[in-house]
Parts: structure tokens; C-alpha cells; sequence
């Protein structure tokens, strides 16, 4: 079996979204001929942990190393969770650093790569991304010791709606680096079609081959054996994160304009680890009797709550639809459970919906048109004519399961590897 040296950030215990893409490759990539030896931080001050993803990958070989990085200094003098720290501290932090705020991960990532790879027949190298700074630490790994190197992004680098940099020679040093690791790079994986023609775009001079799409997805073994969390009321449940640029304000708007006609019979559900600007929100006191908020659940918890859930929600701003897909989105697929989603129409996101007769769609930022169709869904739930307006149990995802695209992605790196 052919070993890959792998750096990633986020990893479990660590839980929520960053995580569930990486966890899913180390879980099947021995099914595919490929032993993950995986670098990463030491603890950090993160809201979400679960140590079900930890338990779920076997006997993987985890070096978990020390990082001068702003969650790691929150975790050593106890500063709490990451939903502890404010919205605009988190900004500041991401913003006032070249690269991304963990770039002081860097050098002790860098040392403990180099150390393994002395030691093991390393096959290829692999980066998960963001942060950027797991890439650079890959990179500068494999140069040194002449390996292929992949690197898989779950969001982008430049051209990220999120991502600010406080002068323009931050952003040119950042711009540096990252073309300077595409150069380098035997394969680069994007998780959607437009994330892949974003990134041409922006490095014209990276040969087109390299760049390949893996989307994200879900784990059939996740479901086995779940029964789902049965609630007696009309339940609209969104699982995942919240940020002041992915704001539920104008939903709650909505909410509180329909709340009349809706609060019979019918809850809205926030599961997730918020920060205090998005609590705030949700825990509006005229909003208490029909929005509920539920800390972080483990994994297979909050699979559950939604395949119990009347309604999933997903909310994408403008910005993040251009080249992104939540990754929530293919297990709501997996659930069968009609979607409401809140995003530009035509983005790529509403056009992978509307192939699976999955959702139904009001602009991100228009309250009116949310109340409306808020409306049309609870009425489509009391008439008992759901199953009819959505036939979901027909439909096959199995182009998007974890193990299915695994081998996509051990493919990928059989055909950069080292004697391959």
C-alpha cells in the first residue's frame, strides 16, 4: 500500500463542515490502496467537536503538531470556543496576516513533514484547503524532498468572496505564493465546476490538465441504521454554519412577516455553533416561539434532526454562490427532504437543486418574496402534498458518495505518484 503524506488543518475531534471532506478521503483511502499519514494542529479554540469522525477512520497515523496561530492561543489560556470570539476579531485575525491567520502553523508543520518523509516511503503529498497555509506548508515539503504534490481546495484562495487582505501587498505576496504552488502542483482538485473556470481564470500560465473537479458529498454509511428525529410540528431545519456575510436577517424578516399565518404548527430550527452576532439574531425574543437555536451536535445527531425535518434550508448570498456549493448540500440531497433555498436563481448551486427536483428558491435578500414562499411550503405541508410536489426517493446520489469519489481522488494521485 502506497502511503500519501497529508496536511490538514482541521481534523478531528474537530468537527462541522471543514473537516467532513478530509475525514472522508483518510477514511477510504485504504480501501483504495493508499495509507494517509496525516499532519495537523495540536487543539484548537473551534466550536464544533466530535469525536464520532475521529472514531470513524481507524488506526490512521495522526501528528498533531504545536502552531503560533490565533486559535491555538485562545485554546492554551482558555479563552473558550471560536463562537466566544466576535465576528469582527475573527476578520482581523484572518486580514492582518500574509497568507491566512495560520501561517505561524507553517514551520512546525514544514518539520514535522520533513521528519516523516526521512523516515517513510512517501508516494505523494496532499493539502487540503483553506486555510492557504496548509499549502504552503505542503509545498514547501514536497519541493524539498522531490515529491508530486496535490492539492484539493474546499474553498478558493484568491477570488474567495470572504477573503480580504488589509494592502495590496499582502494580497500580491499571497498571490505569489499560491501561483508559485500551482506551478509546482502535479493536480489541483476544485469542488465545483466554476470554482475549477475561477481558478484558470486567475492563473492563465497553470496548465489546464492539472486542474480536476471532486464535488463534495455524502457517506452512505452515515445513514445506516438512523432513525430520524421525529417532530410533531412543520419543521424548517438549517444545519451549519452562519457569518455576517451568510446572514439569516433577511429570512428571520420574513419569518417575523408571515409569523402569524406560520407560527401554528410550524418551528424554524438553527443547528450550529454561532457566533454572538448571529445568536443574537436568532434568539430574538418576539422570534422565541417559533425559532429555535441548538448548540453543535455530533454528526449522525444532526443527519438525523434532518432526516426528521419537514423542510432543510440553506442560504447562499450572491458572493458565495458564484463558485461555491455548500457542502450540506449532498447530504440534504441524501435526506430526500424538499429544500428551501435563498440564492441567486441560475447559480450553480440553485441549477444542482433544480436537476433533482429538490427546492424551491427566493432570492437571498428579498424578504417579501422569502415570506411568499415560506407560505406556499406550509401550505404544500397541510394540503399532505409534498411527496407529489417532490419525488425524492426515486432519485440516485450515488455520484456523490464519500467512497465513490475517493477512488476518483486515488486515482488522481496513482497518476502522479512516484513509480507510478
Amino acid at each position: 500500500m502506497d502511503k500519501v503524506l497529508i496536511f490538514s488543518y482541521f481534523f478531528p475531534p474537530v468537527g462541522g463542515s471543514a473537516v467532513q471532506r478530509i475525514q472522508k478521503f483518510v477514511k477510504y483511502l485504504p480501501q483504495n490502496d493508499w495509507e494517509p499519514i496525516v499532519i495537523t494542529i495540536k487543539k484548537i479554540a473551534f466550536g464544533a467537536e466530535d469525536d464520532q469522525l475521529l472514531n470513524e477512520i481507524g488506526p490512521v497515523r495522526i501528528y498533531r503538531t504545536e502552531g503560533i496561530t490565533p486559535l491555538r492561543f485562545f485554546q492554551i489560556i482558555g479563552a473558550g470556543k471560536q463562537s466566544a470570539i466576535g465576528e469582527n476579531s475573527r476578520h482581523l485575525f484572518r486580514n492582518v496576516f500574509p497568507i491566512d491567520s495560520r501561517i505561524g502553523w507553517i514551520p512546525f508543520a514544514v518539520k514535522q513533514g520533513s521528519k516523516i518523509c526521512r523516515s517513510e516511503s512517501i508516494k505523494a503529498v496532499l493539502a487540503t484547503i483553506g486555510p492557504y497555509s496548509a499549502a504552503v506548508a505542503a509545498y514547501l515539503v514536497a519541493r524539498k524532498v522531490g515529491l508530486p504534490l496535490v492539492i484539493d481546495y474546499r474553498d478558493l484562495w484568491q477570488g474567495n468572496s470572504e477573503l480580504f487582505y488589509l494592502t495590496k501587498a499582502l494580497r500580491k505576496y499571497s498571490y505569489r505564493w499560491e501561483e508559485s504552488i500551482l506551478e509546482y502542483a502535479s493536480a489541483v482538485i476544485m469542488n465545483t465546476n466554476s470554482a475549477r473556470d475561477e481558478i484558470r481564470k486567475l492563473y492563465p500560465r497553470i496548465e489546464p490538465h492539472k486542474f480536476e473537479v471532486i464535488p463534495n458529498g455524502w457517506d452512505q454509511s452515515d445513514f445506516l441504521d438512523l432513525q430520524p428525529a421525529m417532530n410533531s410540528k412543520i419543521s424548517f431545519t438549517y444545519a451549519g454554519s452562519l457569518s455576517g456575510l451568510r446572514s439569516p436577517k433577511y429570512l428571520l424578516k420574513a419569518v417575523r412577516e408571515q409569523k402569524l399565518d406560520l407560527e401554528d404548527n410550524v418551528i424554524f430550527r438553527f443547528i450550529g455553533n454561532y457566533n454572538q452576532e448571529i445568536r443574537i439574531l436568532l434568539m430574538d425574543d418576539d422570534l422565541s416561539d417559533i425559532v429555535k437555536v441548538e448548540q453543535s451536535l455530533a454528526h449522525r445527531e444532526v443527519l438525523a434532526e434532518m432526516l426528521g425535518s419537514t423542510f432543510l434550508m440553506l442560504i447562499v448570498p450572491p458572493d458565495h454562490s458564484r463558485n461555491a456549493i455548500p457542502a450540506k448540500v449532498y447530504e440534504y440531497l441524501a435526506c430526500r427532504r424538499p429544500i428551501i433555498i435563498l440564492a441567486p436563481p441560475g447559480s450553480e448551486v440553485v441549477e444542482l437543486l433544480h436537476k433533482h427536483q429538490a427546492a424551491m428558491v427566493a432570492p437571498y435578500d428579498d424578504p417579501k418574496l422569502i415570506a411568499e414562499l415560506l407560505k406556499k411550503a406550509v401550505q404544500l405541508a397541510r394540503s399532505g402534498k409534498l411527496e407529489t410536489e417532490f419525488p425524492l426517493q426515486k432519485n440516485n446520489y450515488q455520484e456523490f458518495e464519500r467512497s465513490y469519489l475517493t477512488k476518483k481522488l486515488a486515482g488522481i494521485m496513482r497518476k502522479v505518484s512516484i513509480d507510478s
